[in-house]
């Protein structure tokens, strides 16, 4: 292993050698290089090339963070009357990771499926969850979002996205495990959809007159008015021979 690693140092060495020389003897004017001068050029801006892809690649492996979707279903059993929710989340850090919630959504549906998921995760380790979705899911297609909270992150927030398909041979949808995309988020599906519940029902309400309300008619009083004795007349007839 030692005399491997000597060796290409060595040859290392020799190409950084070779490079260097070659550029001392450049002209500074390009219009005079040859092709073998235009050669040498390129071959140095490859091996820079090459170099940037691995130093980068390397960096943004080790910071990144990982949550991969193993497998997952959306089925409904015989003795349920909606469908299940059944997931396996693998957490490929080296800390451990707080699920917050579960969006499920088909090309259908006008709003998602909420699902809450309090779970921890542990370095290199998975977990399974099972949840009762509130309606079935009409659609063939949708996308799948889990949110988690990431301690050890700057941006504490993540949500990781990926996609479900029916199969009706098997009577399910299956979620892949492939093409999932991980990236921050600044807040919660859950936030998003009671933040648009809660502008739709300000403008229905705003927008919708209200309702007028008929006052009762007032019984009216009737007065009691006392009935008064009719006058005495006298009787002013006197007779004759008074």
């Amino acid at each position: 292993m030692t005399r491997l690693l000597d060796q290409s140092l060595q040859a290392l060495s020799q190409t950084f050698s070779f490079i260097w020389e070659s550029i001392k003897g450049l002209g500074w004017n390009p219009l005079l290089w040859d092709s073998r001068t235009w050669l040498i050029i390129l071959l140095i801006a490859l091996l820079f090339y090459v170099l940037a892809r691995v130093f980068f690649r390397g960096s943004r492996t080790s910071t990144e963070p990982e949550l991969l979707v193993s497998k997952g279903i959306i089925q409904q059993p015989e003795s349920s009357p909606t469908q299940v929710l059944r997931i396996k989340i693998s957490n490929l850090n080296d800390y451990p990771i707080q699920l917050l919630e579960m969006s499920v959504q088909s090309e259908l549906m006008s709003s998602p499926f909420m699902v809450e998921a309090a779970e921890i995760v542990s370095p290199h380790s998975a977990v399974e969850l099972e949840a009762v979705l509130p309606n079935n899911i009409v659609g063939d297609k949708g996308i799948l979002e889990i949110y988690a909270y990431l301690s050890k992150r700057q941006s504490k927030l993540y949500k990781l996205k990926t996609s479900f398909a029916w199969e009706p041979w098997a009577q399910r949808y299956k979620i892949e495990a492939i093409g999932q995309h991980l990236k921050r988020s600044k807040q919660l599906a859950s936030t998003r959809l009671n933040q648009a519940r809660k502008k739709a029902w300000y403008q229905y309400n705003m927008k919708s007159p209200a309702p007028v309300v008929q006052p009762e008619p007032e019984e009216t009083e009737e007065l009691y008015v006392p009935k008064s004795k009719p006058s005495r007349q006298l009787d002013m007839d006197f007779p004759a021979d008074f």
